[in-house]
């Protein structure tokens, strides 16, 4: 068995036209997307919208309040509950080598646990052509793409920066798929660990609107081998889901008391919430001061101030109630009691 995980740090979905039909052009990492085939999840999310909850999530399969990485400084290296069966005990059993390109400061800071067997290359050329590619033997292939959070950076958050990193991913990609066929791998996943919030963004709703689609939705695409047409799903799902489809992917037992599900099964009335702190970058003695909550029909956002409900229609969300209205109506109560068990705080 040959996996494939190719990590977009940063990578907006929201500003894509395979994910977002309200945008008007596809962009060259767009057209690529369409190219690799498999199926494109329009409606992903991370309750976690930094790279060390969000990766947690992913290791985990469970809410930040569960897998122990709460904070936005708490490393998975350091913070993941080692009580609970993470992404890398699941490899191990199933006897897979792992090979990765995290920069040796990622590794030192923390963006791996600590039971991760990783054999760790410095660069991308260093492992593709480090990887016994005819090896028989069960391999994860866990490819880091920093570019898109790298051009955020060093652009300053304009929009060129999206544009100059499509270009870099594109050519990162093209270089993978260069050395491996596709076809190499009998599942690829493509995801993002968050979004961003861009220079020429409208400022509305601070901070009730910094857990919206700009930075909670992230990127998620997966692939079967000989996949080679598009398929879109639309309902919610999240990054916690790609653990427990690769329990069934690679048929291991699958705790149903996770918070992520398999994308092969279809949850009836699936619902996620968010959590974060407004204040910027994070510290010692940070804490959440903002939430959300979403499912196929509401958007709902709240701040120690103040709180908004919103209707999602056709990928737009509409405000439908204010403050007062909003604190005494059946529906904020029910999605308050769902913060209150899932949050973390």
């Amino acid at each position: 068995m040959k996996i494939l995980f190719l990590f977009c740090d940063m990578l907006r979905a929201n500003k894509l036209k395979v994910v977002n039909n309200n945008i008007n052009v596809y962009t060259k990492i767009d057209k690529w997307f369409l190219n690799f085939g498999g199926t494109i999840y329009q409606n992903c999310y991370t309750p976690a919208p930094d790279t060390p909850r969000s990766m947690a999530c992913l290791y985990s399969g469970y809410y930040p309040k569960t897998n122990g990485c709460i904070n936005r400084i708490e490393w998975p290296k350091y913070y993941l509950n080692n009580k609970i069966k993470n992404i890398f005990d699941l490899f191990n059993d199933k006897n897979f080598t792992i090979y990765s390109n995290f920069q040796e400061d990622e590794i030192s800071t923390g963006i791996l646990p600590r039971n991760a067997k990783v054999k760790n290359f410095k660069t991308l050329y260093e492992i593709l052509y480090g990887i016994p590619k005819d090896n028989k033997d069960n391999q994860l292939i866990f490819i880091n793409i920093p570019d898109y959070h790298t051009c955020v950076d060093d652009y300053y958050a304009m929009p060129i920066a999206a544009k100059i990193a499509y270009k870099k991913i594109v050519n990162s990609f093209n270089e993978i798929f260069n050395y491996f066929h596709k076809d190499y791998f009998d599942y690829s996943f493509i995801f993002s660990d968050h979004g961003c919030i861009h220079s020429d963004d409208k400022k509305i709703d601070y901070p009730l609107r910094l857990l919206d689609d700009n930075r909670s939705k992230i990127y998620l695409q997966m692939r079967k081998k000989e996949e080679n047409t598009i398929k879109y799903q639309k309902n919610i799902c999240s990054i916690m889901d790609i653990f427990p489809t690769l329990m069934d992917i690679l048929k291991y037992p699958n705790s149903l008391s996770m918070d992520g599900k398999s994308l092969f099964k279809t949850i009836e009335n699936r619902f996620l919430i968010f959590e974060d702190q407004s204040q910027f970058p994070p510290g010692l003695g940070g804490y959440h001061d903002i939430w959300a909550y979403i499912d196929k029909n509401y958007f709902y956002f709240e701040s120690l101030d103040d709180s908004k409900l919103y209707k999602n229609n056709r990928g737009k969300t509409n405000l439908i109630l204010q403050n007062e209205t909003v604190k005494n109506s059946n529906i904020i109560n029910n999605i308050r009691e769902i913060l209150l068990n899932k949050s973390s705080s």
